[in-house]
């Protein structure tokens, strides 16, 4: 549990400079950028942690497939561009 806790951090960590470059080239706005960290805890972290701790292996695979969803939802949450975004997610 504590290597997920320091993955979501690390990537709350990178993605501030990815974000800063998206926000430079007009990929994305400022609501993108706070609909992106206000999601990331919620959607991201927590399906994470429940595969850490599930002791069924169902819930475990359940858990997994949501992680992948919601990372190609926050993906393409951002951007402003259509096009871009089908293609990221």
């Amino acid at each position: 549990m504590r290597m997920v806790i320091f993955l979501g951090l690390a990537s709350a960590l990178y993605s501030v400079s990815y974000l800063e470059h998206e926000l430079k080239v007009h990929l994305t706005d400022i609501t993108g950028i706070r609909r992106y960290y206000a999601l990331l805890p919620s959607l991201r972290l927590h399906p994470l942690l429940l595969v850490t701790v599930a002791n069924n292996l169902a819930l475990m695979w359940i858990a997994i497939e949501a992680t992948t969803i919601v990372s190609a939802l926050l993906i393409g949450l951002g951007f402003l561009q259509e096009a871009a975004c089908i293609e990221a997610a």
